[in-house]
């Protein structure tokens, strides 16, 4: 058994440092989660009251694609996942989202615009809500192209730093509308993603792990023979 063993070790060594050669250059770039977080305060109530806080969430994947991909200065994309939290009350995003992300940078002024629509349990008869959160720098510095933005923008380039949710419900209630001003937006930290050269030394490990543990039962045998 053991010699059998022995004579498939250079094929089987082999056929594992192959997997790893093609585990470490056939893993394809995945589009990484990009998470940023926001705080904000209710200014106008709406069905809430003035001065509650305001937090919540958004993410999107670091390669989604410009749906106006032929405007230079006009970006559209797509979000993920959107959740938001106005005092106890909490909405989010459904599936599919139907949320979009906009990124303008032309001489008008400079803007980052999130809009979609949520779903969260009623209030005051409410059962959906149009979200928006507003950036807006009318001196067009605060970006130099509209791609799609990795780091969230610094919020002190922006005059207008706006947020409004427009609540609706069924008839005969006429929607109501909430608004006030963030106050913050930042980059959540994301687990690290294994790189192709981290998977091809855990394979290089595995390949010794093994040669080791054949070679002590070699070994081992041999020691025991009489």
């Amino acid at each position: 058994m053991l010699k059998r063993w022995h004579s498939q070790l250079p094929s089987l060594l082999a056929g594992m440092a192959f997997a790893g050669t093609l585990m470490a250059w056939g893993v394809p770039s995945h589009a990484e989660p990009i998470t940023f977080d926001f705080t904000g305060t209710v200014v106008g109530a709406g069905p809430f009251m003035a001065g509650d806080p305001v937090s919540g969430f958004f993410t999107f994947e670091s390669t989604a694609p410009d749906f106006i991909g032929i405007d230079p200065a006009w970006g559209l994309y797509g979000v993920n996942t959107f959740y938001v939290q106005i005092g106890t009350y909490t909405a989010s995003s459904g599936v599919p989202p139907l949320i979009e992300m906009e990124i303008r940078n032309s001489a008008g002024g400079d803007r980052f615009h999130i809009e979609g629509i949520l779903n969260g349990p009623a209030i005051a008869g409410y059962t959906r809500s149009l979200i928006k959160l507003t950036l807006f720098d009318p001196t067009a510095i605060a970006f130099s192209t509209d791609s799609l933005p990795l780091v969230p923008p610094l919020l002190s380039a922006f005059s207008l730093k706006n947020f409004s949710l427009l609540m609706v419900g069924p008839a005969p209630l006429l929607p109501d509308l909430t608004f006030g001003s963030i106050t913050s937006l930042t980059l959540r930290e994301q687990a690290p993603i294994p790189e192709p050269a981290t998977i091809g030394l855990m394979t290089t490990g595995l390949i010794g792990l093994v040669a080791g543990r054949l070679v002590s039962t070699k070994r081992k045998t041999q020691f025991q023979r009489p």
